[in-house]
């Protein structure tokens, strides 16, 4: 949601495509998919899976909820880690924007927000690794 980086973007994308993600659907707040700097972070990952830009995040979130894809947000206040939930099912995975995180109309239609342990002294992580963690924790558990 409204991620405005193009490296994060690029990563974000080249990330899911590596887990094999089904698709990406970015908010209309998000930077351009072409981007000369998201193309690059992608690595050539933008042509191998579906991306949906421009995407109004209430309908999305709506349209997920009607067909059981359980959503989750990467949040500071999250109470369970990602390793406490249950990601073997299909379930969408909300990163926010870089400096201001996700909005408070998507936190609250999101069904759980997902917080990653911070053990250093760091407030929290970048956008694209965020996404990492929480794609490859999804992984992990599906291969189990």
């Amino acid at each position: 949601e409204n991620v405005t980086d193009p490296g994060n973007l690029g990563t974000v994308i080249r990330t899911c495509d590596a887990a094999g993600v089904d698709g990406i659907f970015l908010s209309k707040g998000c930077v351009d998919i072409y981007n000369p700097k998201t193309i690059r972070a992608t690595m050539g990952s933008l042509f191998h899976l579906p991306i949906y830009p421009g995407v109004d995040i209430t309908s999305l979130l709506e349209e997920l909820k009607s067909n059981n894809i359980t959503t989750y947000s990467a949040h500071l206040k999250g109470i369970k880690t990602p390793y406490e939930q249950n990601l073997k099912k299909g379930c969408a995975i909300i990163i926010g924007n870089e400096a201001n995180g996700i909005s408070r109309e998507t936190v609250e239609k999101t069904d759980e927000l997902v917080k990653i342990p911070i053990l250093g002294k760091a407030e929290s992580l970048n956008a694209a690794v965020a996404a990492s963690i929480l794609i490859y924790e999804a992984v992990r558990q599906r291969m189990e």
